[in-house]
C-alpha cells in the first residue's frame, strides 16, 4: 500500500513540485506548522471538553481556523501568504485566549515560542520577526493582566487548571521542539540527496544530448539520399542513385567537392553560396537544387549537411541527405495559386489585389473599383449559370482592357478591380472608356444579360494612407457614378 498518499493530497506534486527545493521546503514547513499547531491546541481543546468545561470550545474554534486554511493552502498554493494565514491564527488565536483568561492561559505562553521558531523556516526572516514580536508583546500583556488580577471572560475547568492541565502542552512543546530539531536534519539531508540527484541528472542530460545527437545524424540519413564528404570536403560516399537524380554517375561525383557538383547544376551565384557555406563550416538545412535526371525529368531536391566535428575540435567532413520535393514544390505552387487566385473568373483575388495596393501606396497609380450594373436582374431571371457566364465574360473582358503590367481583380459577388501602377489621370480615364465599351459589348452578345452595364469609380494610390483608404474612396467615387445615371465613371 502507498503510504505517500495523504503527503501527497497535503501537498499536490502538480502545485508542489519538488524540483523546486526551497518552495516546496517552505510549503512543507507550512503544513508542519498547521498540523502540529492542530494538535497541540486540538489535544488541550479535547481534554477540557472531556472534563466537561467551555474552555475548550474557544480552543476548537482555533483549531477548525487551522483546518480551513490548511485547506485552502493545499488548494491554492502560495507558501508565503498561508505561512501568514497559519501563523497569525496561532499566534493572533493564543494571545487573544490569554487576554480573555486575564493572562492565566499559562500554556499559550508556553506554546508561542515554539510557533515563532518554526515561522522562522517558513516566511522571510523580517516577517518572522514582526510576529515574533507580537508573540513576546502577547506574552508580556499576559503577564501584566495576571499580575494586575484582570478579570477572566473565559475559565478554564477547575480540575484542569488544579491538576495537570498546564503539564500537557508543556511536554508537547518539548516534542514538538525534538521534532523540529528532528526537521532540520532531514531538511539538510534531502537537500544533500537533491544535490546529488541534480549531479546524477547533468550526467543523465549529457548522455541523452550524446544521443539526441546520435538520433539527428540517423534521421538526417533517413532521406532519399545521403552524401558524406571528408575533411578535404570531397565526397566519399553517396547512397545508390544520388548521382543519377542530378543526372550524373555516381563515379562523377564520388571524389568531387559539393561546390564542384553545385556549379554543374547552380547558377554561378548560388553555385558560389554552396562554397560559402562549407568554408565557414556551418551547417545548413533545405538548400534546394534544381536538377534533370539523367532521363530527362526536372526534380528538385531538398540538400541538408551536417558539420561533424572531433573532441578536440577537429573538422572531421560533413554528413547530409538530400529529399526530392519536386512534387511538394509543385503542390505548394498549386495551393498559392490557389490562394491569391478566383476560382471563378481566374483573375486576382481580394487578398492578392490588396497586397499589390499596399505595396503601390504614395506612388504614382490609380484604383478603378467596379461593380455591375444589372447582375441581380440576370440571376433572377436566368438562374445562377447564367450570372456565372456573364461574370466569366466581364473578367475576359477586363484583361482585354488593362495591360500585363496591372493587376485585375474580382473581389468577390459582383465587384472587380483594375491596378493601374504609374498611369496618369487621363490613362485611366482611356482605360475606364475601354472598360464601358468592352461591358457594352458582353452585354450584346448574349440575350440573356440584357441590360447588363458596369459603374466605375476611380482614385488616386498617392493620396490614400492604407488599402482600405484607398478601396474606400474608390467604392465612394463608383457608388457616386451609380447615382449619376449608371454605367459610367466617376473620380474620387
Amino acid at each position: 500500500m502507498d503510504k505517500t498518499w495523504l503527503w501527497h493530497w497535503l501537498l499536490p506534486p502538480e502545485r508542489f513540485p519538488l524540483e523546486a527545493t526551497d518552495a516546496y521546503m517552505r510549503a512543507v514547513g507550512v503544513v508542519l506548522i498547521a498540523l502540529a499547531a492542530i494538535a497541540l491546541i486540538g489535544a488541550m481543546g479535547a481534554m477540557e471538553l472531556v472534563l466537561g468545561g467551555t474552555f475548550g470550545r474557544y480552543l476548537m474554534v482555533i483549531v477548525l481556523l487551522l483546518l480551513l486554511t490548511l485547506a485552502g493552502f493545499r488548494h491554492y498554493g502560495g507558501v508565503t501568504r498561508f505561512g501568514h494565514l497559519t501563523v497569525g491564527v496561532v499566534i493572533l488565536g493564543i494571545a487573544v485566549v490569554m487576554a480573555m483568561t486575564g493572562g492565566r492561559a499559562v500554556g499559550g505562553a508556553m506554546m508561542l515560542p515554539l510557533f515563532v521558531l518554526l515561522a522562522m523556516l517558513v516566511l522571510p526572516r523580517w516577517q518572522g520577526a514582526l510576529w515574533a514580536v507580537v508573540a513576546v508583546a502577547a506574552i508580556g500583556l499576559s503577564y501584566a493582566l495576571a499580575s494586575a488580577g484582570a478579570p477572566a471572560w473565559l475559565r478554564p475547568h477547575p480540575q484542569w487548571a488544579a491538576s495537570a492541565g498546564y503539564r500537557v502542552p508543556i511536554a508537547l512543546c518539548v516534542l514538538s521542539a525534538m521534532f523540529g530539531l528532528y526537521f532540520m536534519r532531514s531538511y539538510r539531508e534531502l537537500l544533500a540527496g537533491l544535490e546529488a540527484s541534480r549531479r546524477s541528472e547533468t550526467e543523465l542530460l549529457r548522455i541523452a544530448t550524446l544521443q539526441k545527437e546520435r538520433f539527428v545524424d540517423f534521421a538526417l540519413v533517413a532521406a532519399d539520399w545521403f552524401w558524406e564528404t571528408d575533411a578535404d570536403d570531397r565526397l566519399v560516399h553517396v547512397s545508390a542513385g544520388f548521382g543519377h537524380a542530378l543526372g550524373l554517375s555516381n563515379e562523377e561525383v564520388i571524389g568531387c567537392t559539393p561546390t564542384q557538383v553545385a556549379s554543374r547544376l547552380l547558377p554561378p551565384d548560388r553555385a558560389a553560396a554552396v562554397a560559402d557555406l562549407l568554408a565557414a563550416r556551418s551547417d545548413f538545412t533545405g538548400q534546394l537544387l534544381r536538377a534533370s535526371s539523367a532521363d530527362g525529368e526536372h526534380r528538385i531536391l531538398s540538400n541538408s549537411g551536417r558539420a561533424l566535428w572531433s573532441r578536440d575540435g577537429e573538422f572531421l567532413g560533413y554528413r547530409g541527405a538530400a529529399v526530392d520535393v519536386t512534387a511538394l514544390q509543385g503542390l505548394n505552387e498549386e495551393l498559392r495559386y490557389m490562394a491569391e487566385t478566383d476560382a471563378l473568373t481566374g483573375l486576382a483575388n481580394r487578398r492578392s489585389v490588396s497586397r499589390s495596393i499596399e505595396s503601390a501606396l504614395g506612388g504614382r497609380g490609380w484604383l478603378l473599383f467596379m461593380d455591375l450594373d444589372g447582375f441581380k436582374a440576370i440571376n433572377d431571371t436566368h438562374g445562377h449559370d447564367a450570372g456565372d457566364a456573364a461574370l466569366r465574360d466581364i473578367a475576359q473582358a477586363l484583361l482585354r482592357c488593362a495591360r500585363d503590367t496591372d493587376v485585375v481583380a474580382r473581389l468577390g459577388g459582383d465587384e472587380f478591380a483594375i491596378l493601374l501602377l504609374n498611369d496618369k489621370h487621363k490613362a485611366a480615364e482611356l482605360v475606364a472608356t475601354r472598360v464601358l465599351d468592352e461591358v457594352a459589348a458582353v452585354a450584346a452578345t448574349d440575350a440573356r444579360f440584357e441590360g447588363l452595364g458596369i459603374s466605375i469609380g476611380m482614385a488616386r494610390l498617392d493620396g490614400a494612407g492604407s488599402v482600405e483608404q484607398a478601396l474606400i474612396r474608390a467604392d465612394a467615387a463608383c457608388y457616386a457614378a451609380k447615382r449619376a445615371g449608371r454605367h459610367r465613371f466617376e473620380t474620387g
